[in-house]
């Protein structure tokens, strides 16, 4: 199903492996300002494919900045260190106040999706499966964010 943003100010990032840092941040996705390559396009909503390798208080600042904003990271445990992370980040975020859905990729659904604005999903995948072959995960990112809306 084609979606389409309801306003043109609203972004959606999606990134993987290593562009937590290289992508993310320069976005203004974490909250350290506007940077000149992009011409501050602010980001509000990323989807994080295996990429949680820090910068967990850029994240905490961003979420914390704006209500709206929505996260989903899927991570593996399976080299790399991701895992580790995103449960430091998980923790800090429910002791920030900021609900963390937590759940198995086996058990997605989207009305997970729709009713959580932090989503943490665990891939028992390898790190270059759940990276390379985001297409499902990802077409259920859109089609459930509330962000998009479909195209008649």
């Amino acid at each position: 199903r084609a979606c389409q943003t309801e306003k043109r100010k609203d972004r959606i990032k999606k990134s993987d492996s290593g562009k937590y840092h290289t992508r993310g941040p320069q976005r203004r996705l974490p909250g350290d300002g506007i940077h000149p390559a992009t011409g501050g396009i602010e980001i509000n909503e990323a989807n994080l494919f295996d990429g949680m390798y820090g910068q967990v208080d850029k994240y905490i600042n961003w979420l914390q900045a704006d209500s709206s904003h929505r996260f989903i990271n899927i991570y593996t445990n399976k080299g790399g260190g991701t895992d580790k992370v995103s449960a430091e980040l998980a923790q800090r975020l429910n002791d920030n106040s900021i609900p963390v859905a937590s759940l198995e990729e086996n058990d997605l659904a989207p009305a997970a999706l729709r009713s959580n604005r932090v989503v943490f999903i665990h891939s028992l995948k390898g790190h270059n499966d759940v990276i390379n072959r985001p297409d499902a995960n990802f077409r259920l990112f859109l089609e459930n964010s509330p962000r998009l809306k479909p195209i008649r």
